[in-house]
């Protein structure tokens, strides 16, 4: 049982692009509808990932600037 997958991708003389995938036989592209609705969803994650970074990387700065702080407060205390 082979699961072998192939994308054909057929270019015309306008630059056109079509994309089949061939595993048992030749599979009709999707319409552009469906595809218009991929790439939204794909460019919603994309930016969703990117804000979870921008967020993680805040919280990194404000937690080593906390820390920092605290270890200067420690280390100035003075022992009478």
């Amino acid at each position: 049982m082979c699961f072998c997958r192939i994308t054909l991708a057929i270019c015309d003389s306008d630059t056109t692009t079509v994309y089949y995938k061939i595993t048992e036989g030749l599979v009709d592209p999707e319409p552009p509808e469906v595809t218009e609705v991929k790439k939204v969803q794909r460019f919603e994650m994309m930016r969703k990932r990117q804000m979870n970074i921008q967020g993680a990387i805040q919280s990194y700065k404000t937690a080593k600037v906390l820390d920092d702080a605290t270890r200067d407060t420690i280390g100035t205390v003075s022992t009478d």
